[in-house]
């Protein structure tokens, strides 16, 4: 099933921030603002704008490239630009969760923290297991690691490494139980997912897929369903960045180079992937604002 819950305009990014932030944040095309919607209790209702973060510096407004939360906290980390030349920034907010909002502790976001970079950050990937957030340049095919420590991100120890033949576009981890390092999947601009086995010694190649024909826009997995859903980046081919891949996980290989399936239905750009696990459901968004919902088991 499909709805457009979401009707201010273009949106370029959506992600759901689970508990303690239980919001859809969405960031609008070309703007400086990253929206935290409401979600929505019943079918009919609609998600609206709860708060909203308001990038600029100096009274020059921003342009939001990604964002991530920061896993079991109230913190949401975002990437901005303020043009091709810079300067580029990672931000740190706290996010007002409703028990806050209730109590009258706190309403609004509020900016904890803000470092420069020295190239715009495209994709954004916070790891709990190693405590770490990820982040590369779509322009680039360099990995840079931070830490992130209490209210502060630094670059880590490990900082930057060239981890990708292309520009890396999208990251994602995948867990692997009963093992002392995790697997991390890159999409890149040349249409395949790279595989890389990461630990805090050593950062080893393991394998490279093809994904999508013209980049890898997004990637998102499921360990409870063995799953990875990948999307494409937008070109001429309409039907080539509207679909979704639906790959198989592997513990030892990471993901298996056959394809399960392709989740249609969308007619513009996929912007957003989320799995809702305890009710088997993917969901899917697009340039729009439209969610599609799909039952995974099926």
């Amino acid at each position: 099933e499909d709805h457009n819950f979401y009707g201010a305009g273009l949106i370029c990014q959506a992600r759901y921030m689970p508990e303690p932030i239980n919001k859809v944040a969405v960031i609008a095309e070309g703007a400086e603002v990253v929206h935290l919607l409401t979600t929505p209790t019943h079918p009919a209702d609609t998600l609206r704008i709860n708060v909203s973060m308001r990038h600029h510096t100096a009274y020059k407004n921003h342009k939001v490239l990604a964002m991530t939360e920061i896993t079991g906290q109230d913190i949401c980390v975002t990437s901005s630009t303020l043009g091709p030349l810079g300067p580029h920034f990672l931000s740190l907010w706290d996010l007002p969760t409703e028990e806050e909002r209730a109590s009258g502790g706190q309403f609004l976001p509020v900016l904890i923290h803000r470092v420069t970079t020295n190239m715009p950050q495209d994709s954004l990937h916070y790891s709990e297991r190693a405590g770490r957030l990820y982040t590369t340049c779509k322009t680039s095919g360099a990995l840079t690691i931070w830490d992130v420590e209490g209210n502060a991100v630094e670059e880590g120890p490990e900082d930057r490494f060239d981890l990708h033949f292309s520009s890396i576009s999208a990251i994602e981890e995948l867990r692997r139980w009963g093992k002392d390092s995790n697997f991390l999947l890159l999409g890149s601009m040349d249409g395949t997912m790279g595989i890389w086995c990461m630990e805090r010694s050593e950062k080893s190649f393991f394998k490279t897929l093809p994904a999508h024909e013209y980049g890898v826009h997004l990637l998102r997995a499921s360990w409870p369903f063995k799953t990875l859903f990948s999307a494409g980046v937008k070109s001429s081919k309409v039907d080539q960045w509207c679909e979704v891949h639906v790959w198989e996980m592997d513990n030892e290989v990471g993901v298996r180079d056959r394809m399960l399936g392709v989740l249609t239905g969308l007619e513009a750009q996929v912007t957003g992937i989320e799995i809702v696990e305890d009710e088997a459901h993917v969901i899917v968004a697009d340039k729009t604002g439209t969610f599609c919902v799909f039952d995974i088991v099926t």
